[in-house]
């Protein structure tokens, strides 16, 4: 066992965070009280990453919707302690629209029958129970969806689904399906009603805690603890060359830490190091999925009474709606709401240049019932995440581990949070992934220690 850091010996290290998301500023939190010196390194002008909050006219608003729940030890604890009085304690209701009609989500029996009627489940079920019969082994998420719920499932709901999110379920890795597709606790409850099947232990809270002023006030609540402590932030900055413990900055400055915790991207991770052609590819082939953000604001206290509303079918443009009010009323102005839409796309495709796409959504919330044909925003801003979301294609597994195996060959490097990663996380996991590895370098516990600890983050389960 290596001998643990004593304090004297922690307030002579240094560490060099590179990115000020939650991963980071956990770590930069916990690091900089036990007593190292941090600095964490921004490249954006603000703090948090996508958990930040931004002020549009009058209106506070995240970077979509940032609902916060957590069934991994301590971590509820941790966000209520960074909150203070100021967690709302929000209701969680959903629905999804499908053949022309919203469902409850989760779905409720008799909304379900009512709604799309006996024969529709019927069908489901059907193919349910011959989709059982078969012993079919799953190469790809298309395999694992029909074998799981039927063809007629695949088709009506999965296969629109994957194409709108990330891609064609035949070209994604089962992981992908396993763990991010919303949509079996439908059919679920209809093979439970025809064959009385029972479900699976889907992960579904009832309640989720909001910051009162956003999700960035949790980001601004690690770094003030974080500066407290004396950790540094460089704004604005970011790194051009890593090699071993000496960074090289954009504002020419040369930074020479003890540790270094990246949370950037991957493939820009890689160009800054001395890599290997093998690994430089590695990281070329791994994708993302772009996300563009539609904020509407409208002279009306609400549009909708639920949570968010899942658009799974291919003639709506966007996959999700939500509103900014119903995670926190003291965002938005008591007789307006401001209406957030998800549009997922590829970077640079169609929809990314579309130039009209303002008047594509406002015709599909009017076709969804949304909002009627008289009603028209009085505000419209877009904003657009160029590498939101990783794309866990047929050959991403192999790619990651040759990166995360090269990179754990150096000495005192640590790479975490959803881009350091390539991991679909939710933000309570990235707070736990920023605790757990300060955690690790405190007690000065071995490489290969970290090593079980990075298998574990990919166990994380997705509450819904």
């Amino acid at each position: 066992m290596p001998d643990k850091p004593s304090s004297s010996r922690k307030k002579n290290k240094s560490v060099v965070i590179l990115g000020a998301g939650v991963a980071g500023l956990a770590s930069a939190w916990k690091l900089s009280e036990a007593g190292f010196n941090v600095t964490v390194v921004e490249k954006m002008d603000h703090i948090g990453g996508l958990a930040t909050t931004f002020k549009w006219k009058k209106y506070e608003l995240d970077m979509g919707p940032h609902k916060f729940y957590t069934i991994l030890p301590r971590i509820l604890d941790v966000f209520k302690k960074l909150i203070g009085r100021d967690v709302l304690s929000q209701p969680k209701t959903s629905k999804i629209r499908l053949f022309d009609t919203y469902l409850d989500y989760p779905v409720k029996i008799v909304d379900l029958l009512k709604k799309i009627g006996p024969w529709r489940a019927f069908r489901f079920g059907l193919d349910y129970g011959l989709a059982q019969l078969k012993n079919t082994q799953s190469q790809n998420s298309e395999d694992y969806l029909r074998s799981k719920y039927g063809n007629y499932a695949f088709k009506n709901i999965f296969l629109p689904l994957s194409e709108k999110i990330w891609g064609h379920p035949s070209q994604l890795d089962i992981s992908l399906a396993e763990t991010r597709v919303p949509a079996p606790t439908i059919l679920e409850m209809i093979t439970g009603i025809f064959f009385g099947v029972k479900g699976r232990n889907h992960l579904s809270a009832d309640v989720f805690y909001y910051p009162r002023h956003g999700i960035g006030q949790m980001s601004k609540a690690l770094w003030d603890r974080s500066e407290k402590h004396g950790a540094k932030l460089l704004l604005s900055t970011e790194p051009v060359l890593v090699n071993a413990n000496r960074i090289t900055l954009s504002n020419k400055k040369t930074l020479r830490p003890d540790y270094i915790i990246s949370t950037i991207h991957l493939k820009h991770l890689v160009s800054l190091l001395p890599t290997p052609p093998q690994v430089v590819r590695a990281a070329s082939d791994l994708k993302h999925r772009s996300l563009i953000l539609m904020f509407l604001a409208f002279n009306k206290p609400r549009i909708f009474p639920q949570s968010w509303i899942f658009f799974p079918e291919s003639k709506y443009i966007f996959s999700r709606l939500s509103e900014q009010k119903t995670f926190s009323p003291y965002m938005i102005p008591k007789n307006q709401s401001v209406l957030i839409a998800e549009i997922p796309c590829e970077f640079d495709g169609d929809i990314w240049r579309r130039d009209n796409i303002v008047d594509r959504v406002l015709a599909d919330l009017v076709s969804a019932e949304v909002i009627s044909s008289d009603e028209k925003p009085i505000d419209s801003k877009v904003i657009k995440i160029g590498h939101c979301y990783p794309l866990y294609d047929l050959n991403y597994r192999q790619n990651l581990q040759t990166i995360l195996d090269h990179l754990s060959r150096i000495k005192n490097f640590y790479t975490i949070g959803r881009p350091g990663l390539f991991f679909y996380d939710n933000t309570d996991h990235s707070l736990d992934m920023g605790l757990r590895l300060a955690d690790h370098i405190i007690s000065g516990n071995s490489p290969k220690s970290w090593s079980k600890q990075i298998s574990r983050f990919f166990t994380y389960r997705i509450v819904d």
